[in-house]
């Protein structure tokens, strides 16, 4: 989508919708409740984004910062 000179915008067709990857970055629906996974070196921060993303998607989470094999990180876990 480009402004035309006279300030109307341009309207682009048969451009294909690209997909959301955040929708697939988390993989909350394929996970029974009590199921985690690692997300090695988050940062409090991402975590609470986190927590927002699975909120939307209508699943309750919980996490914990660990150190798995050497590496800092967040465990999430399925919790309803």
């Amino acid at each position: 989508m480009t402004d035309k000179p006279n300030g109307e915008i341009k309207i682009d067709k048969g451009v294909p919708l690209s997909p959301v990857s955040s929708r697939q970055k988390y993989p909350f629906h394929a996970m029974d409740i009590g199921d985690s996974f690692f997300l090695p070196e988050r940062s409090s921060t991402k975590s609470g984004n986190l927590h927002q993303f699975a909120r939307n998607q209508r699943v309750s989470i919980k996490t914990r910062t660990v150190t798995e094999n050497g590496v800092k990180g967040v465990r999430v876990w399925r919790i309803a």
